[in-house]
């Protein structure tokens, strides 16, 4: 198990950064937020600290990236949880 001060050089920290500390925020529906969600199980596993939880945590996320990407909305999904499977599987 890697120390916390020693994810950030695992590849998708930039995601699941950004995700817990928008959280911490009271931000859930955030696009980095939910991909946290979405793998707070196994992130939980790896010791960090997920508060919370959010409904369909999928539904949410593809709904926000279509917003912002409009027809790369699916591309931007599977490259996004990518980068989060790599860091949850590091």
């Amino acid at each position: 198990m890697l120390k916390k001060s020693e994810y950030k050089t695992v590849p998708g920290w930039e995601i699941i950064g950004k995700g817990l500390n928008d959280i911490a925020e009271g931000r859930k529906k955030t696009i980095f937020a939910l991909a946290v969600f979405i793998c707070s199980t196994r992130l939980k596993e790896l010791g960090l600290k997920v508060n919370g939880k959010q409904d369909a945590p999928n539904m949410l996320l593809y709904q926000q990236l279509c917003k912002k990407y409009k027809n790369d909305a699916h591309y931007q999904y599977n490259a996004l949880m990518q980068r989060v499977v790599k860091f949850c599987n590091r």
